[in-house]
């Protein structure tokens, strides 16, 4: 069992929501209108029931999703896995090595270009981030393994950053308990595109690409 199927102990989230203390994560969830970006609420949305098996919540499934990535887990699922397959998780210097597939010094892990000739090679957001979604890519959501060309190491799908990574209702129900109350005013809203977040990966992540 997932973490996002265990409900919360409410003693270990003083002063949280009660409707919150329910095996829940969060969903991405477009708003269909410029937000800020200061409030991650505006594109994510707690939802009860949601996990592995119910991606959207209660209702939804994954039929005919059995080459689509896993989401609604957390480190401790993805470890308590490894764990039971007899094998280990790889450190953030073998993952990098790894995605680069050989190509230390380009700026992509498939070279220079981040659409060579206009072709998506890998699943990312295109447009105003998180209310346009130009889907130029094929996918609006998460796609199939394989869907994409392998790096240069043969490996498919190491070099997608996913904005629809969730969490497990016990990471969150703490802190939704805190900002539901007081949240700041919100001040004009602005747009992120692809490129902004190109550019603060670079600042912020080690060899991001």
């Amino acid at each position: 069992m997932t973490i996002a199927e265990i409900a919360p102990d409410p003693k270990d989230y003083p002063g949280a929501l009660p409707e919150m203390l329910h095996p829940a994560s969060l969903v991405f969830t477009p708003p269909g209108r410029p937000v800020d970006l200061r409030d991650f609420r505006n594109w994510w949305n707690f939802k009860r029931d949601a996990n592995w098996r119910r991606p959207y919540g209660t209702g939804s499934s994954i039929d005919g999703m059995d080459d689509h990535p896993v989401v609604h887990v957390a480190y401790p699922d993805v470890e308590a896995y490894a764990a039971w397959a007899g094998r280990e998780l790889p450190t953030e210097a073998e993952w990098e090595f790894a995605a680069r597939g050989g190509l230390d010094a380009a700026e992509y892990a498939w070279g220079a270009e981040f659409t060579p000739g206009t072709r998506a090679m890998a699943n990312t957001w295109q447009g105003a981030f998180p209310n346009e979604n130009l889907g130029t890519d094929g996918y609006e959501r998460t796609s199939p393994v394989e869907a994409f060309p392998p790096n240069g190491y043969g490996i498919f799908d190491f070099m997608v950053h996913n904005c629809f990574f969730v969490y497990g209702a016990q990471a969150v129900a703490a802190e939704f308990a805190a900002t539901f109350k007081e949240f700041p005013p919100l001040q004009k809203p602005n747009t992120f595109t692809i490129d902004d977040a190109l550019k603060a990966m670079e600042s912020v992540m080690p060899g991001a690409s």
